[in-house]
């Protein structure tokens, strides 16, 4: 029976050292020069565990005095059971998807499923007409055309009891409830009977995590009392706004055709001063957020500055608001044109012209910010802004991800996301049909029950994660496995509505494959340059 190979090693190098990522373990190894080029050679080969271990030993003499720790950590590393790099065949994928399954049902009825949220849309209307809109603008190639109605009250109450119910033993600190739309604050008195209810429901059963909200919203219809209830409630907000007001006006556009930055600042400016009044000045920082996306790469740098710079996004006492960047093509409909451009490209093809005038700005960046966050006498501000530099630059380099791997199985690590049973966020629709992710709302293929019915449909999940194990089993040949972004909704034919293989698009990960590689060559050049910020994202637990 044909066995899955893996990749064990991906070396890399940069202008002044030699290094080897280890996918299965998520770690780093600093090599010299002779060593690299070894595991250069071996990674080219498809070796199994056993043999791949006993090439490096004739490639690399044990006599190398230095290099003892390595193979003693390496031998371990390989002998290890939770780290071992077994050969998979589909049979033995059909028994882990098994397993996966069977304990996914046991933990939805125990109440020990680990799902952070769940997104009820409340109404498919909306007061605004954004061009880019994937309900209604005209930028995406699917018109998921949401009907202007209301998710029902029933369906609604046994969404929220069934996520409740399940998650009541998951260890979890928290659980969040999120509402969606459409413009969800068009249904405010529904939100707040939803409220009530998960918040008696969560007493009722006894949830052993605390329960949050959160209303994702365009902010237009924020008033007073409105902002007074979620003050008083501790509800997050997450406000869309794209950055300055030409950029946000571009696209951001009322039902007359009108721009809605005015009207969103004015709004955020009322939630900042009315959390004060009501003496909850903390409120502001820790309860809303702000989401940005972008058409144009060149408005990028624009909108990162106006979130970074304004005074707006800050609280009365200097702590920044938590804000996300995406360009449009994220939602994975429309691909960015340098993409498009190396579609004819090989996929083995992941080498980068290094921008070394990017990476010494990089270098000069972290080094300032890190004489902040160390400098005597520096005041909570500059800590605080220093600190979250330091930590944006270590999420953007996904060294978050490199340093700690979420899984180390070969069958469980990460590819992507997988079809609710480890990640995802239930999405339940107005007809209560229930989409595993926000981003497979228009894909009936992917949906996995119904809450106008019976509610989940177990028979379907399992299909769903055996279907998308089968169709990304040639990912396990990739070094980037577990540091994957794709969403594999740019993968799936939309037009046909069926759920597909992101592979089927090269371009795709060639591009992801070399953003990978871009990140690992930049933060371990400025890792060279600065060696005193290893220990200090440390011992702020910045990585692990």
């Amino acid at each position: 029976m044909k066995k899955i190979q893996q990749i064990f090693s991906y070396p890399f190098s940069t202008a002044n050292g030699y290094y080897v990522y280890f996918p299965m373990k998520g770690v780093v190894f600093s090599v010299g020069k002779k060593e690299y080029y070894s595991f250069l050679l071996l990674t080219k080969k498809s070796l199994t565990k056993e043999d791949f271990y006993k090439e490096l030993k004739k490639e690399i003499p044990l006599s190398l005095k230095k290099f003892n720790s390595f193979y003693k950590d390496l031998e371990i590393f390989l002998s290890d059971s939770l780290a071992r790099f077994p050969t998979y065949t589909m049979a033995d994928v059909r028994r882990e998807i098994g397993k996966i399954f069977l304990d996914l049902k046991t933990k939805h009825i125990t109440g020990r499923i680990i799902q952070p949220d769940i997104v009820l849309f409340i109404t498919g209307s909306c007061n605004l007409r954004c061009l880019y809109c994937s309900y209604k603008g005209k930028w995406y190639g699917s018109k998921q055309g949401l009907a202007n109605n209301t998710i029902p009250l029933n369906v609604s109450k046994k969404a929220i009891r069934d996520f409740l119910f399940s998650t009541r033993n998951s260890g979890q600190q928290r659980v969040s409830i999120v509402f969606y739309g459409g413009e969800p604050l068009l249904e405010f008195n529904l939100i707040k009977e939803l409220i009530s209810f998960s918040e008696q429901y969560h007493i009722e059963i006894k949830h052993k995590s605390k329960l949050a909200f959160l209303v994702v919203t365009n902010g237009i219809f924020l008033n007073q009392e409105r902002i007074m209830f979620f003050i008083k409630k501790k509800i997050g907000l997450q406000i869309s706004i794209d950055g300055p007001q030409k950029i946000h006006d571009r696209n951001r556009r009322d039902c007359v055709g009108k721009g809605s930055y005015k009207k969103i600042v004015k709004n955020i400016k009322l939630i900042k001063m009315l959390a004060f009044k009501m003496m909850s000045e903390d409120y502001y920082a820790k309860y809303v957020s702000f989401n940005a996306v972008y058409v144009d790469y060149k408005d990028k740098d624009r909108i990162e500055s106006f979130f970074q710079t304004n005074r707006l996004f800050k609280s009365l006492r200097g702590k920044k608001n938590v804000w996300t960047l995406s360009p449009i093509a994220a939602r994975g409909l429309l691909l960015d044109s340098s993409v498009n451009k190396i579609k004819e490209k090989k996929d083995e093809d992941v080498k980068i012209e290094y921008n070394e005038a990017f990476v010494e700005n990089k270098i000069k960046e972290v080094r300032k910010e890190l004489a902040s966050f160390t400098k005597k006498g520096a005041s909570l501000y500059e800590k605080n802004k220093a600190r979250e530099y330091l930590k944006s630059f270590c999420e953007e380099m996904g060294v978050l991800k490199i340093m700690k791997p979420s899984l180390m199985v070969a069958l469980k690590q990460r590819l992507g996301c997988i079809p609710w049973a480890e990640k995802g966020r239930l999405t339940v629709l107005l007809n209560g049909n229930i989409a595993f992710c926000g981003n497979f709302t228009d894909v009936e293929s992917m949906y996995i029950g119904n809450y106008r019915k019976n509610g989940l449909d177990f028979k379907k999940i399992k299909n769903l994660i055996f279907q998308y194990r089968f169709n990304m089993k040639k990912c396990y040949k990739c070094p980037f496995l577990m540091l994957c972004t794709i969403c594999f909704r740019k993968g799936s034919d939309i037009k046909h509505n069926i759920y597909n293989n992101p592979l089927k698009n090269p371009a795709l990960c060639l591009e992801n494959k070399r953003t990978i590689a871009g990140n690992f060559y930049v933060f371990y050049s400025v890792l060279e340059k600065i060696p005193e910020l290893r220990s200090v994202l440390f011992k702020e637990k910045l990585i692990s």
